[in-house]
């Protein structure tokens, strides 16, 4: 925080998930049963799989309106329900 505070002029936040996105659910593809309390965290909801223009299956954030381009699936993003 300190690095970013001293030097705005060359560091950015990607505030708009434009870049990267933390991936706890997916809501039209997968809610997470074990963990429900991951809906209201970030990257908890708001982001749908839809198709693009050319068919391709990608993320949408309807939070921010951006596809990001690098997801992180973290914790119970890797392993959502242990009972499958």
């Amino acid at each position: 925080v300190l690095y970013y505070l001293q030097h705005r002029d060359t560091v950015m936040v990607d505030y708009d998930c434009e870049m990267t996105q933390v991936v706890q659910n997916i809501d039209n593809l997968h809610k997470n049963a074990m963990h429900p309390e991951t809906a209201n965290q970030p990257g908890g909801s708001g982001l749908v799989l839809s198709a693009g223009a050319d068919g391709i299956l990608m993320l949408h954030n309807e939070i921010t309106g951006s596809t990001p381009l690098i997801l992180h699936f973290p914790g119970v993003g890797h392993w959502p329900d242990w009972r499958h």
